[in-house]
């Protein structure tokens, strides 16, 4: 009895970026969980306003957004706290805005909603 033993070099399956293949949209997703109301400023001008537990995407030359590089900051509409100054020069990007803060990041985010605070 012969037994044949074959190798063949299999792509491991991660680099796609998602499941269909197709590339992410170049845009930076806003995404509030618990947060308060946030004023998202790129380049000194306000982009977009979001509200708490709302979300929002922004990609350059759509709506007035102008093209990278973005000196980006997001401010509590409230208290006029900044909560992010960060310069954006790739895309995609993901933006998490919390109660006490906000973060950039390379990928998306998971997770349930918060409740907001009371006003």
């Amino acid at each position: 009895m012969v037994f044949a033993v074959a190798c063949a070099q299999v792509a491991p399956p991660y680099p796609s970026p998602n499941i269909t293949g197709a590339q992410p949209v170049a845009q930076l997703q806003i995404l509030s969980k618990g947060g308060p109301a946030v004023s998202v400023r790129i380049n000194g001008d306000e982009a977009a306003r979001v509200p708490c537990n709302g979300g929002v995407a922004l990609k350059p030359a759509d709506q007035g957004v102008p093209a990278l590089r973005w000196n980006l900051q997001v401010v509590d509409q409230t208290g006029g706290r900044i909560l992010l100054d960060e310069r954006v020069t790739q895309l995609p990007r993901w933006l998490l805005v919390q109660r006490d803060s906000a973060a950039l990041s390379t990928s998306p985010i998971l997770g349930l909603f918060v409740a907001c605070s009371p006003p």
